[in-house]
């Protein structure tokens, strides 16, 4: 979930990661901030398009803590 400047209109994106990782080891706890970069695509899921981030690679956003 992404929340804009005036907290007033989240929006989420799915993304997919690459390799193999195990809940909850391998991902950050709720709420903590990360960075995602990947590929943007378009996929078509019962005639409706929706965007995700594949080969996805997420990090832990250290110098955001605490915000």
């Amino acid at each position: 979930i992404v929340p804009d400047a005036a907290a007033c209109c989240t929006q989420g994106i799915e993304f997919v990661r690459t390799g193999t990782f195990t809940w909850p080891d391998d991902y950050p706890a709720l709420g903590d901030p990360i960075t995602v970069t990947g590929r943007l695509e378009i996929y078509e899921e019962n005639g409706v398009s929706y965007m995700h981030l594949t080969d996805a690679d997420m990090v832990r956003d250290t110098d955001r803590e605490g915000l």
